[in-house]
């Protein structure tokens, strides 16, 4: 398999994720200044986004 296709692939199972993190996890808009800022919102995200994910899998 080509090393595009494998991209693809890997983009089609990530873009409903960052969508869910999108619309749910507050990723619309950041209220945080600077690259920094950008960096940290995008993290917390994912974080809230993973400890609700676990929560529901132990739960």
């Amino acid at each position: 398999m080509s090393k595009q296709r494998l991209w693809l692939k890997r983009r089609q199972a990530i873009e409903p994720i960052i969508g869910h993190v999108k619309h749910d996890h507050g990723m619309r808009r950041c209220w945080l200044k600077g690259q920094t800022g950008d960096a940290a919102h995008a993290v917390l995200c994912a974080a809230g986004y993973n400890r609700r994910w676990l929560l529901c899998v132990w739960a």
